[in-house]
């Protein structure tokens, strides 16, 4: 069964703030995210587990893709993304997001 997605077009504008990001990334372990962006009108995504916060003031995280994958090049040509940290009882979205289609995007 396919999870029900759908993809947000505008996010809270701005940064997150410090002590919630700090306190849900010090919740965190490791775990399994859901990167996504959007491309000409098109959503991407790819489901990541190299994902960790970097820094809370400012908020930084770092996730670790292929620089050859799909969704990497449509987060390079559009300069942002989002990124979904998963519940333990979201293996099917997880799952979704790992068998998305690896079409080329344009550079």
């Amino acid at each position: 069964m396919v999870p029900k997605l759908s993809l947000i077009t505008n996010p809270t504008s701005g940064i997150a703030a410090r002590r919630p990001f700090a306190d849900a990334m010090s919740a965190l372990a490791s775990g399994v995210a859901l990167l996504t962006c959007e491309l000409d009108g098109r959503p991407w995504g790819m489901t990541v587990t190299a994902f960790a916060s970097v820094s809370a003031d400012p908020p930084t995280v770092l996730v670790s893709i292929d620089s050859d994958a799909a969704a990497a090049h449509a987060i390079d040509a559009g300069g942002r993304f989002g990124v979904s940290i998963l519940a333990e009882d979201q293996l099917d979205v997880a799952r979704h997001g790992a068998a998305l289609p690896r079409s080329p995007v344009p550079r």
